[in-house]
């Protein structure tokens, strides 16, 4: 009940391409948004962000729990994010069920290593 009713509170449009699925959800104050990205059979949650005035409020786990929801709803079972490793967000997704893969993604550019982590839906 919770969670619907916080999904009337966002905005949440969907693209089909060549490459795959996009998920756009806002939050209509425009406050919180993140995004799916869906290539094949990998579902990837993707830019959590809340405004700092927001913030620990809850908004970014409901953002995570309509974005499990979503892709729940277009027939996958698991869902994958990314993040710095070592960063205080690893144990903060572990908290919501994410399990680091043990692969490393290393990106153009950047010094440091993200992680991957998967939940079972």
């Amino acid at each position: 009940m919770m969670q619907r009713l916080f999904r009337r509170k966002v905005i949440v449009q969907k693209c089909t391409v060549e490459l795959g699925t996009y998920f756009k959800l806002m939050k209509k104050d425009g406050k919180a948004s993140c995004s799916i990205w869906i290539e094949g059979n990998t579902p990837v949650l993707c830019d959590l962000y809340v405004s700092k005035s927001h913030r620990k409020r809850g908004i970014a786990t409901k953002m995570i729990r309509l974005c499990e929801e979503i892709v729940k709803e277009e027939g996958f079972e698991h869902i994958f994010l990314w993040t710095r490793e070592g960063s205080w967000l690893v144990m903060w997704y572990r908290q919501k069920g994410y399990e680091p893969t043990g692969e490393i993604l290393l990106r153009p550019g950047e010094s440091f290593r993200n992680i991957w982590l998967r939940k079972e839906l």
